[in-house]
C-alpha cells in the first residue's frame, strides 16, 4: 500500500509541476494507440460493468478494463499492435472482437451484446472501420507494411530509404517552393521537408515515440531509420489538444519486439550504371553515383523473463557509404610569369580578344596635387618608365606574398605551371567527398506489472564526413555530425478508469566543422605575425584564384532539448478527460559559422592603378597589389562559444464527450 501511495504522489507531483509552470496552450504528445467504445445490448441500452479483456496478439500481453456507468471503456495509451477484445458479463453472451489493428490514435470498438449465457461465444473478425468517428481530425498514417512495397527514390546525389519520400502521397499534400526552387519532401536524415497539406503553411513539428525532437536553434530534426519505423502519424487538421499548436505534426513510432523472434537484412544501392540519362535533347551525361545503405535488425522476447512480467527488445544497425565524385571546375589562376611579377605580353579578355595587360603603376612614387580641375589628384609613375618593363622588381615583392605563393604551389591539386593568361585559363577535377554514416537503434519494452508498461528507445548516429575542395587542403573541411534521440515512457493503469502516461525525451545534435588548413605555425610559415588564429588566411584577389584562396569555416554547433511530460486520462460517465503538459528545456552551446577567422585580406588593383581607382581595362591589377602587399581591406575575428538557455512550459486540458453511445 505504501508503494502505491508513493507512486500516486510521484505521478501527481510531476503533473502539478508541469501545470503550475504552464502558460501557453500547447502540450505533450503520445507514442501509443487507444481503444475506446461503448457496450450496449441489442436494443441500444448501455451495459455498465462489462469486463473488457484486451489481448495483444503479437506480444501476448493481457490487459483488463471495465465499462463505467455510461457503458464506456477506454484503454488509454497502449502499444500499436493487433488486439483481440473479449467482452463478458453475467447474463450476456461473450463477445470476441478481433484481430483489431491499432495504430497511433484512437480507434472505436463498440460491443453489441446479446442476452444469454457467458459460455456462449460470438466472434466478430472484422477489423476497425476506415472511417474515424472519434474526431474530425485529418490524420493519415504511413505504415511500414505499405512503405516497404513502394519504390524509394532518394533525394540529391544518392539517398537511402526514407519515409519522407512518401509524404506527397498523403491526401492534400504538395511540395512547396523553397529558396525559389521547387522543393519536394524527402530530404534525408536531417529533416528538411517542405510540405503543405490542405493549404497549411509548410511548418511542422517532429516527434519520435511521442517526444519532441526539433532542435531549438537550427530547427533540425532527425527522421527515424526506415527499417525501424513502424508508422508515422501525420496530423494536419483539427488534431487533439495534446499535440499543441502547429501546422503539421509528424509522430514517428518505432518498431518493438514480439513474442517470436524476427529479423531483417536490407540494402539500398544506387549506382550511375543503373541510371538513365536526363530527359532532354543533347543532355546525355549521367552524373557519377556510388551509394550504399545497408543494415540488419532483430527483435523478440527477452529470456529469461525473470522478475519481469513480459519483456521485448528490438535492435537495428544501419550504415551508409556515400562516395561522391569531384566536379570539373573552370578557374582563373595567375600564370607562372605573373606569380613572379611579370605582367608583360597579352591575355585573352572575356570577349576572346588578345589584349595587353593593364599598365601597372608604382604606388611608392605617388604624389598628390590639390589644385586644378578634378583635384585633389593622385599621380604615379609606371613600372615601365622606372624599370623598363611592365614588371614588378623581385625586391619589391612582399615576403608574405612570396610565402603564400610557395605554400599554395605546394598544395595538392595545384598545377606545377600555368602558361596561359586570362580568365578561366585552367580546368581541374575537384577531389571527391565522402559521407559515411553509422546508426544504431535499440528499443526495450517491459511490463513491470500487468498494469504498468515501461518503454525505452535510443537512436545513435555518427557521420564523419570529408569535404575536400579544389586547393586541397586549404579549402577542405572535416565535418563530424553526431546525433542522439532517446525516450523513456511509463504507462501506468491506476484503475480501469484512470491512466497515467509519463515520459522523458532527449535529443541532441553535435556539429564539429574543422578546416583542413589548421596549423599553429602559420604566423611564422607565412611571415604574417598578425594572424589571429591557427588557420590559413583568406586571400581574396579580384579576378584571380577563383575569387579566394583560404580556409573553410571552423564552427561548433551543440544543441539539446529535454522533454519531460505527463498526461492523465480519466473516464467518468460519458466523459474521457485528458490533462497534462510538458516542460521543454532547450540548450545551445554554439559558435557562429566561421567563428575563427585569422584574417580576410582583399586586393582590388587600386594601388597599381594610375589614379588609385581600379580600372582593369587600362591600369592596375589586383594580383600586382597582392605581390606588393598593398591590401585594400582587412578584417579578422574570433567568436567564442555562446550559450543559449530557454524553457517552455506547456499544458492542455481536453474533454471528449460521448453524446450518444
Amino acid at each position: 500500500m505504501r508503494n502505491l501511495i508513493r507512486r500516486i504522489l510521484l505521478a501527481l507531483s510531476l503533473v502539478s509541476a508541469v501545470l503550475i509552470g504552464g502558460g501557453a496552450c500547447v502540450a505533450q504528445n503520445t507514442n501509443s494507440g487507444d481503444l475506446r467504445g461503448t457496450a450496449t445490448d441489442t436494443t441500444g441500452a448501455i451495459i455498465p460493468e462489462v469486463t473488457v479483456t484486451v489481448t495483444d496478439i503479437d506480444q501476448g500481453v493481457v490487459r483488463t478494463y471495465q465499462t463505467d456507468g455510461a457503458g464506456l471503456y477506454d484503454t488509454g495509451p497502449i502499444p500499436e499492435d493487433h488486439y483481440k477484445l473479449t467482452f463478458t458479463k453475467e447474463g450476456f453472451e461473450t463477445l470476441v472482437r478481433g484481430p483489431v489493428t491499432l495504430t497511433l490514435g484512437i480507434e472505436t470498438v463498440n460491443a453489441e451484446m446479446k442476452v444469454g449465457t457467458v459460455s456462449t461465444q460470438v466472434t466478430v473478425t472484422t477489423d476497425v472501420p476506415q472511417l474515424n468517428t472519434e474526431s474530425g481530425s485529418l490524420e493519415p498514417t504511413l505504415e511500414a507494411d505499405t512503405m516497404d512495397e513502394l519504390p524509394q527514390v532518394g533525394s540529391g546525389n544518392g539517398g537511402g530509404a526514407d519515409w519522407e519520400n512518401f509524404i506527397q502521397l498523403m491526401p492534400g499534400a504538395v511540395g512547396t517552393p523553397e529558396n525559389q526552387n521547387g522543393e519536394a519532401p524527402g530530404q534525408g536524415n536531417n529533416v528538411g521537408t517542405s510540405a503543405s497539406i490542405n493549404g497549411n503553411e509548410p511548418y511542422q513539428s517532429y516527434l519520435q515515440d511521442g517526444a519532441t525532437t526539433t532542435l531549438p536553434m537550427s530547427q533540425n530534426s532527425d527522421v527515424t531509420i526506415f527499417e525501424t519505423t513502424a508508422e508515422v502519424k501525420v496530423s494536419a487538421t483539427a488534431f487533439s489538444a495534446q499535440y499543441g499548436l502547429g501546422d503539421i505534426v509528424y509522430n514517428q513510432i518505432t518498431k518493438s519486439g514480439t513474442d517470436n523472434f524476427h529479423g531483417a537484412a536490407y540494402e539500398y544501392n544506387q549506382n550511375n550504371a543503373l541510371n538513365a540519362a536526363s530527359y532532354g535533347f543533347g543532355t546525355g551525361s549521367i552524373p557519377h553515383l556510388r551509394f550504399n545503405n545497408f543494415g540488419g535488425a532483430v527483435g523478440g522476447p527477452v529470456l529469461p523473463r525473470g522478475i519481469f512480467h513480459k519483456s521485448f527488445f528490438y535492435f537495428d544497425y544501419d550504415h551508409t557509404i556515400n562516395n561522391g565524385t569531384g566536379n570539373v571546375q573552370t578557374v582563373t589562376l595567375p600564370s607562372t610569369a605573373e606569380l613572379g611579377g611579370d605582367f608583360t605580353g597579352n591575355f585573352t579578355n572575356s570577349s576572346g580578344a588578345s589584349v595587353p595587360f593593364p599598365t601597372l603603376y608604382d604606388p611608392t612614387t605617388q604624389t598628390v596635387t590639390t589644385e586644378g580641375e578634378g583635384c585633389p589628384c593622385v599621380t604615379r609613375q609606371t613600372f615601365a618608365s622606372e624599370y623598363g618593363s611592365n614588371m614588378i622588381p623581385s625586391a619589391m615583392i612582399d615576403p608574405a606574398a612570396k610565402a603564400i605563393i610557395t605554400y599554395v604551389l605546394s598544395t595538392k591539386g595545384y598545377p606545377a605551371t600555368v602558361n596561359t593568361y586570362g580568365p578561366n585559363n585552367f580546368q581541374i577535377l575537384g577531389p571527391a567527398g565522402q559521407s559515411p554514416e553509422t546508426k544504431f537503434f535499440g528499443r526495450w519494452d517491459t511490463d513491470l506489472a500487468s498494469n504498468n508498461r515501461l518503454t525505452l528507445t535510443e537512436t545513435e548516429s555518427d557521420a564523419p564526413s570529408q569535404s575536400p575542395a579544389i586547393f586541397y587542403p586549404l579549402q577542405g573541411q572535416a565535418q563530424d555530425v553526431s546525433r542522439d534521440n532517446a525516450a523513456i515512457s511509463d504507462v501506468w493503469t491506476v484503475s480501469s478508469h484512470v491512466i497515467n502516461e509519463a515520459r522523458l525525451g532527449f535529443t541532441d545534435q553535435l556539429n564539429f566543422f574543422v578546416p583542413y588548413s589548421t596549423n599553429n605555425s602559420y604566423p611564422t610559415l607565412l611571415n604574417m605575425p598578425s594572424l589571429q588564429d591557427p588557420v590559413f588566411p583568406n586571400i581574396s584577389i579580384n579576378n584571380y584564384w577563383s575569387g579566394k584562396v583560404g580556409s573553410a569555416s571552423h564552427s561548433v554547433y551543440k544543441e539539446m532539448v529535454f522533454d519531460p511530460s505527463d498526461v492523465v486520462t480519466m473516464i467518468k460517465g460519458r466523459h474521457v478527460l485528458h490533462f497534462g503538459g510538458e516542460f521543454l528545456i532547450n540548450r545551445a552551446d554554439s559558435t557562429a559559422w566561421g567563428n575563427e577567422n585569422p584574417g580576410n585580406f582583399n586586393y582590388s588593383g587600386n594601388y597599381t592603378s594610375q589614379s588609385g581607382s581600379s580600372t582593369a581595362a587600362t591600369s592596375g591589377d589586383a594580383f600586382a597589389d597582392f605581390l606588393l602587399g598593398d591590401v585594400s581591406g582587412w578584417n579578422a575575428n574570433n567568436t567564442p562559444e555562446f550559450a543559449g538557455r530557454w524553457k517552455s512550459p506547456q499544458l492542455f486540458v481536453q474533454d471528449d464527450y460521448k453524446v450518444r453511445p
